[in-house]
């Protein structure tokens, strides 16, 4: 699979997590527009454009499904959202956007909406999934790897 962008940088790798990816339908709702200033945001490389989805599964007790879901755009800006759904079509949860800023080795997630989970800096990889082939985009935690599969 071509991960190359417009420019020679390519992503940060290493060995993904195996799991089994879910498909979900992103949002067509276009973003709101910002208010107030704009900080200047470099475009994003092309490998990480794209609809990152990841299903925590069923939970048992509520009987809802939790997924979180990164939209990542040319431009810099990102739409995320923590849903927690009845079924696949019927989801409430925070829709969050703003400004996606990336480092050597590291994502910047800052928030223009409220509410907002707050600034946030990850350390993070793209990589396939050994077990399906999927492309992950994975968050680099202290204690785990968040691990988000690109929407195809």
């Amino acid at each position: 699979m071509d991960l190359g962008s417009g420019d020679s940088a390519s992503p940060p790798t290493s060995p993904a997590l195996p799991s089994t990816p879910s498909r979900f339908v992103p949002s067509t709702a276009p973003l709101p527009t910002p208010s107030g200033p704009t900080p200047m945001v470099a475009p994003l490389p092309r490998w990480l454009v794209g609809v990152w989805v990841q299903d925590n599964g069923l939970d048992v007790v509520t009987g809802m499904r939790s997924r979180r879901i990164y939209t990542f755009h040319p431009d810099g800006v990102y739409e995320y959202r923590h849903e927690f759904c009845q079924t696949v079509e019927v989801c409430d949860g925070l829709v969050e956007w703003g400004h996606a800023f990336m480092g050597p080795s590291t994502l910047t997630i800052l928030p223009q909406s409220q509410p907002n989970e707050g600034l946030r800096t990850f350390e993070f990889a793209v990589a396939p999934d050994p077990a399906v082939g999927d492309m992950t985009l994975q968050f680099i935690l202290p204690d785990a790897i968040d691990v988000f599969y690109l929407q195809q």
